[in-house]
């Protein structure tokens, strides 16, 4: 299997490299990137490099993304839990072939909702993007890359406004506390 190329977005991410103790794998829903095949090598690749993994999902916070992009609440609801059930299967059947247990290892951002250190590092994160207009920028730009990439897929014209940034950066706010 081919390794993947490392690079460190973060001293800290470099540090849990090192230690190799234990790595948290992000997927990001709706990109074609995660397909079924690249979740295995990921998987497999944490597997060998690592004394474990967990995996970690996005939640709800993605319906923003595709409300932005003009579809429907109900529409966008049921398109994430459609992709997440696709991507939960797609890790299980990796995970059970690298002989490690489900349990406890896939993760959605739901999940630590009312986990008192994400819910501290949520509110700093909000507290910024409020209050430091380049933090706020940046997560904007975040935003704005990710309806521009998901809008090339649909064969309509989408009209990307200031007010369906600030909705769809609620998914990178919530992503945030992981970094």
């Amino acid at each position: 299997m081919k390794d993947f190329e490392i690079s460190f977005l973060t001293e800290n991410c470099k540090k849990i490299y090192q230690r190799k103790k234990h790595v948290t794998l992000g997927i990001s829903p709706f990109t074609s990137k995660y397909n079924e095949l690249y979740i295995k090598k990921i998987i497999q690749w944490a597997n060998l490099n690592f004394e474990e993994f967990s995996i970690l999902l996005a939640g709800n916070e993605s319906k923003n993304l595709l409300e932005c992009l003009g579809y429907s609440s109900s529409k966008a609801n049921q398109k994430v839990r459609k992709e997440i059930k696709r991507q939960i299967r797609f890790c299980e059947d990796a995970i059970l072939k690298c002989n490690k247990t489900i349990t406890n290892r896939i993760h959605r951002f739901s999940d630590f909702k009312q986990h008192i250190s994400y819910i501290e590092l949520y509110q700093q994160i909000v507290n910024q993007f409020n209050t430091d207009s380049d933090f706020r920028s940046c997560c904007l730009k975040m935003s704005l890359k990710a309806l521009q990439s998901k809008k090339e897929n649909l064969n309509k014209p989408v009209l990307i406004t200031d007010e369906s940034l600030e909705y769809a950066a609620q998914y990178v706010l919530a992503e945030l506390p992981f970094f």
